[in-house]
């Protein structure tokens, strides 16, 4: 992020043997820088199967907004905030 390569919010960085197989409508995700978070992290991204993830990020693409990405930041923040409070209880 701070070498310019990510943004805050942006759809979810690919790994190098995801890129491989992309077809066309897939390669548009980079159109956008990567970010940190996205709507992926808001729907628990790892356990959405790969057309979902897909269809979330190419929503965030299309739908761009500033008041989106402050949205999707200010709920970010929020569930870190919810898992980090819960784990202080269970460390009791």
């Amino acid at each position: 992020m701070l070498t310019g390569t990510m943004s805050l919010v942006g759809p979810r960085a690919p790994l190098e043997d995801e890129v491989a197989g992309f077809d066309s409508l897939e390669h548009r995700r980079f159109l956008m820088k990567p970010g940190m978070t996205g709507l992926g992290e808001l729907y628990e991204q790892s356990t959405l199967p790969w057309e979902e993830r897909l269809r979330l990020d190419m929503y965030y693409i299309e739908n761009w907004s500033i008041v989106g990405d402050m949205i999707i930041f200010w709920r970010t923040a929020r569930a870190a905030r919810r898992r980090t409070r819960r784990g202080r209880i269970r460390a009791r």
